[in-house]
């Protein structure tokens, strides 16, 4: 697979969506028309995949619940965690290097990262993987293959704020 990472918006921006609005003046007469871009609050989702066509497939599904940041590999999704805490990370266990059960083992280790929820995606199925997922700290183990609408599903629950609101569908 390929090990480029890549996000669809620069780091620290959400796409945005144009709005109207109509200013007053203080004499109470409208003024003219004006333009404003307000951007949408997403959580930041984390998508860890080193096959580049999987992490794009699942960034297209759900970069309309969540602003969405890729890694190809171990290595490079520690590097965007000391960058950015996400909201969630989505993780295959078999990466290139750290591969999944180290980079849940170093989050759940880093106070800034260790609440963080992790789906795991995995093409092993069985008990015995499976508890080794959640020993290390894993939050859900979904199978490979995954539907998108079982991801979606899986992530937006996990990723609902202590507040109680869910993630916009």
């Amino acid at each position: 697979g390929s090990r480029e990472s890549s996000s669809r918006w620069a780091p620290g921006w959400s796409k945005g969506s144009v709005r109207s609005a109509r200013i007053s003046s203080c004499d109470g007469s409208e003024g003219m028309s004006r333009r404003m871009t307000t951007v949408e609050a997403r959580p930041l989702l984390l998508i860890v995949e080193d096959y580049a066509d999987t992490r794009e497939m699942y960034a297209e599904f759900l970069g309309d619940s969540f602003e969405v940041v890729m890694a190809g590999n171990g290595q490079e999704a520690l590097a965007l965690l000391q960058a950015r805490v996400p909201a969630l990370v989505i993780t295959d266990f078999a990466l290139p290097g750290i591969d999944g059960f180290e980079l849940i083992r170093q989050m759940r280790v880093n106070a800034s990262t260790r609440r963080v929820p992790v789906i795991c995606l995995s093409g092993h199925g069985g008990q015995a993987h499976e508890k080794r997922a959640r020993e290390v700290g894993c939050t859900r183990v979904l199978e490979k293959p995954c539907l998108p609408e079982a991801l979606a599903h899986a992530a937006r629950e996990l990723a609902r704020p202590a507040s109680g609101g869910g993630v916009r569908q």
